[in-house]
């Protein structure tokens, strides 16, 4: 079974087009665990019976003849009025005499996207966990595809989980370059660096692998970036990667892959763990320089208490090309975020 976790903040008029893209699902060995990270929309209502919220976890009772019951998404990638119903009941399509996949709904206090995750993963049931976000679809075969690619490789311990290819929503092409070849077996660094393949993938990682790899929790910080984490684990796993596409991509305006620098300024602790880190590791010479320029880059919106993590003397010299990049970045953004970071702050060193 897979477990299909998503993290959600405010987005309760996106998820009942998630909804209808897993009930589209060819495969429905899953389970779907909704982490509500704190919404003030009516995202709880969306997860709510007449009798009252629906319990932490409740199994899915509908019976319906086939997977294409439920009716089709319109041109705007919204579902009718019945679709959203079933929502709210926890209801899935079921196929046969297969267990209909089960719904868990977590609301937990905001603290960001990675703080749901490492929440939900400890609800997870299934062998493998993907991370689908609110604003975000999976096309009907992606379950299918992936328990199919996993089958292939799920006996080698070294192998975290899988890896597919993302669309874009609207353009409806895969982002960035795609695998060269039908599958590559290598971990998070080599596929970007030795095997140069760019643009967004879905990993999916063995849930077992997520729990021992936490995405770090600062205190008032409420991003931390996934290269952190997927990184991390590259030093002791591999993935499978494919060169099919399992997930559907809606980059939203005000969403974290729109803010991306904001979301940094606002979060500097995770921001420079994942670059000193980077510099540490075995990557071209140019990517530990770019990697050691962005940490002083966010090293200039720390906070008072910040526990700064430290990186090697030799990249100090690169200081002032981090304040510039710091300047730049307060000047196209109206400001520093409220990170609480004096004025002095932003003088160089």
């Amino acid at each position: 079974m897979i477990t299909i976790l998503t993290p959600t903040y405010n987005r309760a008029s996106l998820l009942p087009r998630l909804y209808a893209s897993l009930c589209r699902q060819t495969c429905q060995d899953f389970e779907w665990i909704v982490v509500d990270d704190g919404s003030t929309d009516n995202t709880p209502q969306l997860f709510s019976a007449e009798e009252g919220p629906v319990p932490i976890l409740k199994q899915c009772s509908i019976h319906l003849s086939a997977i294409g019951t439920l009716p089709e998404v319109g041109h705007r990638g919204l579902p009718c009025t019945d679709c959203l119903e079933e929502m709210r009941r926890g209801h899935f399509p079921q196929e046969g005499t297969a267990p209909a996949p089960v719904l868990t709904y977590i609301r937990k206090p905001n603290g960001g996207k990675h703080t749901a995750v490492n929440l939900g993963v400890q609800y997870a049931n299934g062998e493998l966990t993907l991370i689908l976000d609110s604003d975000d679809e999976l096309p009907p075969d992606s379950v299918e595809i992936i328990a199919e690619e996993w089958r292939q490789v799920r006996d080698y311990p070294m192998m975290a989980g899988v890896a597919g290819l993302d669309v874009d929503r609207h353009e409806l092409t895969v982002i960035g370059s795609g695998l060269p070849k039908a599958s590559v077996d290598c971990n998070a660094m080599e596929i970007r660096y030795r095997w140069k393949v760019t643009g967004d993938l879905k990993e999916v990682f063995r849930t077992s692998v997520l729990r021992a790899f936490p995405f770090p929790e600062t205190a008032g910080e409420r991003f931390c970036p996934e290269q952190l984490v997927w990184f991390r684990i590259a030093q002791q796993y591999q993935l499978h990667y494919f060169n099919r596409p399992v997930y559907i991509a809606d980059y939203q305006t005000d969403g974290l892959s729109a803010g991306i620098t904001r979301a940094r300024m606002g979060s500097p602790r995770g921001a420079m763990l994942t670059y000193t880190e980077l510099t540490a590791y075995r990557v071209p010479v140019l990517v530990k320089f770019k990697a050691a320029v962005n940490y002083w880059r966010f090293w200039y919106c720390r906070r008072a208490d910040t526990v700064i993590p430290p990186i090697a003397w030799w990249w100090h010299g690169l200081r002032p090309l981090g304040w510039l990049m710091h300047r730049h970045d307060v000047s196209t953004s109206a400001g520093c975020p409220p990170c609480g970071t004096p004025q002095a702050m932003l003088q160089p060193m």
